[in-house]
């Protein structure tokens, strides 16, 4: 199911009786940015006690959707953090040359065309896409400063913020997780 499916199946759960706590079993390396906050804010507004269990991967957007999590649990070797925001970006232009593969763009901009793989990226470019993936960064730092708040090692958290991947007890002792464990706890 897309992320707009998973968010109504989320706020539907708000509107049962029946329904006294959710866990939600994470296994998933991340996704889009849209993708993401859709279902953080449907997590996010969720009224009823809420846990997250890390079982293989939880790590990029599923991180920061868990985030929203009253409780966090890890199994001890899940794969968690890369706390970033990425973009790539392919130049083919040596390889369109070499096939004999001729590309021309008409645009209505000097930027239009930005992250074209039939050129290579101008310095300006690089710049212009560098600020929106430190936009976004910031935002996913702040969220997980929001919901982590007391909870998180700041100096253990400020070495992760580069990206990296961690596992649930590294997790555990920076503060992203709450405890380590299985899905029966």
């Amino acid at each position: 199911p897309g992320s707009e499916e998973i968010a109504k199946k989320i706020e539907d759960i708000n509107k049962r009786d029946d329904i006294g706590a959710v866990v939600f079993v994470v296994n998933s390396p991340g996704g889009s940015v849209v993708a993401t906050r859709e279902i953080y804010d449907s997590v996010k507004s969720l009224k009823k006690p809420k846990v997250s269990y890390f079982r293989e991967v939880a790590a990029s957007g599923a991180y920061y959707i868990s985030s929203a999590s009253d409780y966090i649990i890890s199994d001890p070797d899940a794969i968690t953090g890369s706390i970033g925001v990425i973009a790539t970006f392919s130049e083919l232009s040596g390889l369109f040359e070499k096939v004999g593969v001729n590309s021309t763009a008409v645009k209505s901009g000097l930027h239009k065309d930005i992250g074209s793989s039939s050129r290579p990226m101008t310095d300006e470019e690089l710049e212009i896409i560098q600020e929106l993936i430190d936009e976004v960064f910031q935002e996913f730092k702040g969220v997980v400063l929001e919901n982590r708040k007391g909870k998180l090692s700041m100096e253990k958290f400020n070495t992760i913020l580069d990206g990296r991947i961690i596992s649930g007890r590294q997790a555990k002792k920076v503060g992203l997780v709450d405890a380590l464990g299985t899905k029966k706890d």
